[in-house]
């Protein structure tokens, strides 16, 4: 669970304590994990010493090399998670007359 942690911190380019608040806030998180719904997750601490650990040992790059991710057609984007809402807009309205000037060539004035 914690290398796929590392798998999904990477693209998103979360620290570790965003790592912690996305796996416990996104059921996609938890299900790539392999998480239950109310299942702990790894604290930040923990998360850190184990990637600080992998790169001590010198299999950091070394795992990220044998999953070969760029041969896989993945491509990692970085800060793609996006919140948006869509909000109707009111279109203004034209009177009868302004429409008549615009017809005539006249250039309107507000």
């Amino acid at each position: 669970m914690m290398f796929k942690g590392l798998l999904v911190q990477n693209p998103y380019g979360l620290s570790d304590a965003q790592l912690e608040y996305q796996i416990e806030d996104r059921c996609s998180f938890q299900q790539f994990l392999g998480l239950a719904r109310q299942q702990r997750v790894a604290d930040t601490k923990t998360c850190w010493a184990f990637k600080h650990r992998l790169a001590a040992l010198g299999l950091m790059a070394s795992l990220f090399e044998q999953l070969s991710l760029n041969q896989a057609a993945y491509i990692a984007r970085k800060d793609q998670i996006v919140a948006s809402s869509i909000i109707p807009a009111l279109l203004p309205r034209k009177r009868w007359e302004e429409n008549a000037r615009i017809k005539a060539g006249a250039v309107l004035v507000r």
